[in-house]
């Protein structure tokens, strides 16, 4: 050992330690002294500046200037665009050209909007810092805690009523946490404060009585990826035909490995049937509204959570389809049990007094309390179609798990992912994702395989060498059927169809690629037309919407330490600020760098006045980009048409477009591809067109295709 210091070595360094940290804190003070005199003049300044780009104002503007926004969901706080920033190249122009009283908008079908009754140019009205600002810290869960508390104090200076820091910001809330069987569960009491806050938003321009219906989801979310101690189930709703964020209404969270499986419904879901009774028997009233609610719910869930909730055997069962009594059996090749043919359709008297016995596993509590066993339960096509039977097709392809009975070879897989490769540059912003190659379809999302299903495959497949006129025949059929179900306008012609187009899929599935093909995912596209009967377009009764919910909640979880904790923290907030956090946006012309005025454009006789821009909202998901690749073409009365600028004159925005002039089909059979709004074009016109914005007009989707392109509806909402 070495020879222990001296107590005069300790103390010489202990003294030269405080002389250096003395000299620290001087050096301190002198700086602090030195910057006191000018944080009084520039901090008003860069505060300013601070707060306009925040709400998406110029900060060359000036400060009396103000706007109504309206919140973005990537921060982006989109307004509507100033009179006062408006330019042309002439005053008289100007005076004729904005109209405060004006209407820009065209109406989506099919869901059910908040809009504003005219989009004002000018307004003097203040927007709230502090919704802006609490609504942008619950989406930005990433940013830290310190980060937001800095920039609230250094907002403070010019708004005194802003909170000081993030805990005064979101406080945190004084919930009530029940212990289960092996988990605790949250239930949040300000769910039904917030569903009327957001029924009455909705509907504050008419007066009565609405009826409305709750979309209720209930999965597991796995928080980390390489533990399995947690494991949570969020109870969401939305309401019917509203777009907007769920309502978190209750969290359950299991603690232990030993058992991550939902509890019994009866237990889990008591204080949820409880609100549910109350709201029937007290309806929610606001002004001279009255919301009275209609059944009891519709349930859009995965498999493994229909059967756990219906108390019935699991989807890889004999008798598992929820919809007829079909019997399955075993296939030693595929090792599944495959559903094959079709029985008698069940009932919800049958439900209710077990008529099938081999069916159920117990008394659901669900069926007690009076919901409809077999209607109320969706078949969601996101897990069916999309995670069910179109991976299941793309994996047969590329030859996993052994089926390598439909393997394609080497060369097709390499043509195809070329393809993908060059649709990238075509995908509009309104997709989330952009296909990847198939080396990594295990990771495919549900979106990338929407984006497959309903738009890019029959055109990626349709190449040649890729897969067989058989093959791309049998696939052709579900792709007709998903565009016509998933439309807002399919008639009972059409449904009609699509019933044949799916009994025909799924019967040759068994020809093309064995009886172990057809599981219960495929045996159930056969059912998917009652659901749309029942409600309407799948797109309103889907659980894309809930995914994208459940990816916040995991984000927000920043470590093992009590994460129920962590996610009732955030979903409570979220329900307290549902309206800022909905972002509902509204057709028009809106401002911002990207969206503000463009010099140039092209300039048409009558129009030497009008005042260009970039882009335009359609309606609330769906923005038109001015001479883009991927974000230009629309289609109206048939016609399929690009935008090369947008225009306002007067008080009329305007497209100028070039039409296209060969417009064919794609595919003949077994019905025009033009039935489901797929087209083959090519040649643009030699002369530019003007056009109303607010006609009836859809943005397409096109992808290259041999010398031209295949230009597509889109018929999807965006989450």
């Amino acid at each position: 050992m070495g020879r222990p210091k001296s107590k005069r070595t300790f103390y010489k360094s202990y003294n030269a330690l405080s002389r250096k940290q003395k000299w620290l804190r001087r050096q301190n003070t002198l700086r602090q002294n030195d910057f006191q005199s000018d944080e009084d003049s520039t901090s008003t300044k860069t505060i300013q500046n601070i707060h306009m780009s925040a709400i998406g104002s110029n900060p060359s503007e000036s400060p009396s200037t103000s706007v109504n926004t309206q919140a973005h969901n990537e921060t982006d706080f989109c307004n509507v665009l100033p009179a006062a920033e408006l330019s042309s190249d002439s005053d008289q122009a100007s005076e004729e050209s904005f109209n405060s009283d004006h209407v820009y908008s065209c109406q989506e079908e099919g869901l059910v909007e908040k809009r504003a009754e005219h989009i004002p140019f000018h307004s003097n009205t203040d927007p709230d810092i502090t919704k802006i600002i609490r609504s942008w810290a619950l989406n930005e869960v990433n940013v830290p805690k310190t980060s937001v508390s800095r920039l609230l104090k250094g907002l403070h200076a010019i708004h005194t009523k802003l909170p000081m820091s993030f805990n005064t910001l979101l406080p945190r809330p004084d919930l009530q946490y029940k212990s289960m069987i092996h988990g605790k569960y949250v239930h949040f009491r300000n769910w039904m404060s917030s569903l009327k806050d957001l029924l009455y938003n909705t509907f504050n321009h008419i007066s009565g009585t609405v009826q409305y219906s709750l979309v209720i989801n209930i999965d597991g979310l796995p928080l980390f990826q390489h533990s399995p101690d947690f494991k949570m189930y969020p109870i969401l709703c939305t309401i019917y035909k509203v777009k907007s964020r769920p309502i978190c209404i209750g969290i359950f969270s299991t603690e232990k490995s030993t058992c991550r499986e939902m509890p019994d419904p009866e237990v889990l879901l008591k204080d949820f049937l409880n609100d549910i009774q109350r709201l029937h028997s007290h309806p929610i009233s606001c002004d001279n509204l009255k919301f009275q609610m209609a059944g009891k719910g519709i349930f859009v869930c995965d498999a493994p959570a229909r059967s756990s909730l219906k108390k019935i055997k699991s989807h890889c069962a004999y008798n598992s389809c929820e919809r007829c009594t079909v019997t399955g059996v075993y296939d030693d090749y595929s090792h599944h049990v495959c559903l094959l043919g079709h029985g008698s359709f069940r009932t919800n008297e049958d439900f209710v007094s077990h008529t099938h016995e081999n069916h159920h596993t117990g008394i659901s509590v669900l069926a007690d309390f009076g919901v409809d066993m077999i209607q109320c339960f969706v078949l969601d096509y996101m897990h069916l179609c999309c995670l069910g039977v179109t991976k299941r097709l793309l994996s047969w392809w590329k030859g996993v798990k052994r089926q390598y009975t439909a393997k394609l070879s080497s060369s097709s897989i390499s043509i195809i992912n070329e393809r993908i490769e060059i649709y990238k540059d075509y995908i509009p912003v309104e997709f989330n994702r952009k296909m990847r190659n198939l080396s990594e379809l295990p990771y495919w999302k549900a979106s990338e395989l929407r984006l497959f299903l309903l738009y890019t495959g029959a055109v990626l497949l349709k190449c040649k060498n890729t897969i067989s006129i058989k093959r791309y025949r049998h696939l052709k059929s579900l792709f007709i059927a998903m565009r016509i179900l998933l439309s807002s306008s399919s008639n009972e012609t059409s449904l009609h169809l699509c019933s044949k187009l799916l009994y025909d899929f799924v019967s040759k599935c068994t020809t093309i690629y064995g009886k172990g093909f057809v599981t219960y995912n495929v045996h159930s596209l056969v059912h998917l037309v009652d659901d749309y009967k029942n409600y309407g377009s799948l797109d309103l009764v889907n659980c894309f919407v809930f995914e994208s919910y459940l990816g916040l909640l995991k984000k927000y979880v920043k470590s093992g330490y009590k994460p129920l904790q962590q996610v009732s923290y955030y979903a409570f907030h979220s329900n307290e600020n549902i309206l800022s956090m909905t972002h509902s946006k509204f057709a028009g012309l809106n401002k911002g760098a990207a969206a503000g005025i463009i010099e140039g454009g092209i300039t048409l006789p009558g129009f030497s006045n009008a005042v260009h821009f970039r882009k335009f909202r359609l309606y609330s998901d769906c923005i038109i980009y001015a001479n883009s690749v991927a974000n230009s073409t629309i289609q109206f009365n048939g016609t399929i048409a690009k935008v090369f600028d947008i225009i306002l004159h007067g008080t009329n925005v305007l497209f100028i477009i070039k039409k296209y002039r060969n417009v064919t089909t794609l595919f003949k059979k077994p019905v025009p591809s033009s039935a489901v709004g797929v087209f083959n074009v090519d040649c643009l016109s030699d002369s530019y067109q003007v056009i109303n914005a607010s006609g009836k007009i859809c943005k397409c989707i096109i992808l290259p295709y041999k010398k031209g392109f295949v230009a597509m509806e889109i018929i999807h909402s965006i989450e």
